[in-house]
């Protein structure tokens, strides 16, 4: 049996899910190929491959979402998505220094300006250029509200001064999309996204150390009047809020996308074993304590890759999928964890071995549940559409 089999969810919706079908293949063979031999040393030295968005740039993957305008594929999140379930299987970290490339596409692609997209957008996908996402920070994560780094105007322009922490691509970005409040205004009204050239006087970035997705770049960053001209402003500056959390929303799809591979990849790599390995006589495979987890996870995934495809189809039809993707990010954040833990359990000793793939999506998968945001996060926005009071705004 082919192991993915319980994973099938039907065919194509649309014409954008049937080009990411189609190149699925192709993206899976150049990861298998050029990828995954790169994954053992940057998990070691806790480093993000440069060479990777070049490869998937000049073999167009970093543009299949892209709007045909724009040089892309037009197959939106649907084909995004896709690409980072491949990378992850591979590696999550590395999948995770890719994603900002879709989420500052759709800022560029929506709110940008024609000279931003020239200047950042176009090289972007060609992956010419590397760039990273910066909202949180030391005092403000899921209450966007109570951002403190400040944009300040200075002519046509804003110069940026504050402190962020859990930067993705923070030390290696070309372009950096950081979320700031303009001066003088207060709440989330007063917030906006800022495409920061890194190169400018007034950045700074250092590396951070953690768990989950070591081979992914994360930075603590230090603005210090780091100038932003005003047309890398994405959206409008002060009131942009609404567009910014548009923007941000679309991480969440494609960190499903992300916690079903983890979950898929280690399933696949747990029935591979307890089919191969005998105990008293008979291949663990046998044993019902076995089958039942296995079965359980393969349930829960087939319903996240179903629940996926029309997360992803109603997002590129500009549908308002605000409590969909809540759901299932939460879901599936918590799936993972799960599953993981269950394939590490079945595959015994060698589910701890630190070089192998469950251990690691193990550790990978710990960050659904807290990053893009929490899983309590998520369920607070549910509740909000749920019509329940809600204590604090």
């Amino acid at each position: 049996m082919n192991p993915a089999a319980p994973f099938v969810a039907g065919p194509p919706l649309n014409q954008a899910a049937d080009y990411a079908e189609k190149r699925r293949t192709e993206l899976r063979g150049m990861v298998e190929e050029r990828i995954a031999p790169l994954v053992p040393e940057a998990e070691e030295h806790e480093s993000f491959p440069l060479d990777v968005p070049k490869m998937l740039g000049e073999a167009g993957f970093l543009s299949v979402g892209a709007p045909v305008h724009d040089g892309g594929a037009g197959a939106g999140r649907t084909a995004e998505s896709m690409v980072v379930e491949e990378l992850t299987r591979a590696s999550a970290g590395i999948a995770m220094s890719i994603m900002p490339y879709f989420i500052v596409r759709v800022g560029l692609s929506e709110f940008g300006t024609i000279q931003a997209r020239d200047e950042v957008g176009e090289p972007m996908l060609r992956g010419e250029r590397i760039v990273g996402i910066s909202i949180t920070e030391p005092d403000a994560g899921s209450d966007a509200g109570s951002l403190s780094t400040t944009a300040t105007p200075d002519g046509t322009g804003f110069r940026l001064s504050g402190n962020k922490i859990f930067t993705t691509n923070g030390t290696i970005a070309t372009d950096l999309l950081v979320a700031a409040r303009v001066a003088g205004h207060t709440g989330i009204g007063g917030i906006g996204l800022f495409l920061v050239e890194t190169d400018q006087p007034g950045y700074e970035a250092s590396k951070l150390r953690k768990e989950s997705c070591r081979s992914s770049d994360t930075a603590a960053v230090h603005f210090d009047g780091c100038y932003v001209p005003g047309h890398r402003v994405v959206g409008d500056a002060v009131g942009g809020f609404k567009s910014a959390m548009h923007v941000l929303n679309g991480e969440r799809v494609i960190s499903i996308s992300r916690a079903l591979a983890l979950g898929e990849s280690s399933w696949e790599d747990a029935v591979d074993h307890v089919q191969g390995r005998r105990q008293f006589g008979a291949t663990i495979a046998s044993f019902q304590q076995v089958q039942a987890p296995l079965a359980q996870a393969a349930a829960q995934l087939w319903l996240i890759r179903t629940a996926l495809r029309e997360v992803c189809r109603g997002w590129d039809a500009g549908e308002d999928m605000v409590a969909q993707i809540a759901m299932l990010k939460s879901f599936s954040a918590e799936c993972a964890v799960d599953i993981t833990r269950t394939c590490q359990h079945v595959m015994g000793a060698r589910g701890l071995h630190r070089l192998s793939r469950v251990a690691r999506n193990a550790r990978d998968a710990r960050l659904g549940p807290v990053g893009a945001g929490s899983v309590q996060v998520m369920h607070r926005i549910l509740a909000k559409r749920f019509g329940f009071p809600v204590a604090v705004e």
